[in-house]
């Protein structure tokens, strides 16, 4: 079974989300920082309401809550989002056709003139998201098959069925 589409931000992003989700104790750090960033927005809105409403004057200890409470949101939602964003444009891959071609033997792609071929027995883990076939090579590269790429329900299938027979 032959497949041929545009490699996309979002083909990128999807291999980078699992990643994320499946590093050691990515959950647990998630609830840390969110607890911590909990209890320092609540201290900081405390020292807020000393200073303005009863005239306390401000401390230098204080500084490390404001500038926990900047730093955070500046780092998750603008900073690494841009990083991944660059990372992806010096890539040089964005709106290229992909080949990929499923056969019993294994997966082999075509992209930009290069042919790589990688045996089923070497993909470790395959997983099935709502936009997209993730095949893991190892913990860091998968290759990232969008659904979009599918011309009818009866491709998907038989990729379910390969990944069915072929990884364990």
């Amino acid at each position: 079974m032959k497949l041929t589409f545009t490699y996309k931000f979002e083909d990128y992003l999807a291999i980078n989300e699992a990643r994320d989700k499946g590093r050691k104790f990515a959950q647990t750090r998630k609830a840390i920082l969110f607890i911590a960033y909990g209890l320092i927005s609540a201290v900081s809105v405390f020292w807020i309401y000393q200073i303005v409403v009863q005239g306390r004057n401000v401390d230098g200890w204080m500084f490390p809550y404001w500038a926990f409470l900047v730093l955070v949101p500046l780092i998750a939602f603008i900073i690494r989002p841009r990083v991944l964003r660059r990372h992806y444009n010096q890539l040089l891959i964005d709106g290229k056709p992909i080949g990929v071609l499923f056969t019993d033997e294994g997966v082999e792609t075509d992209f930009d003139g290069v042919r790589t071929q990688t045996a089923w027995r070497r993909i470790i883990k395959a997983v099935e998201g709502p936009e997209h076939f993730l095949l893991w090579v190892n913990n860091a590269n998968a290759y990232s098959i969008p659904k979009r790429a599918f011309t009818d329900t009866d491709q998907m299938q038989h990729l379910r069925e390969l990944i069915q027979q072929n990884v364990s």
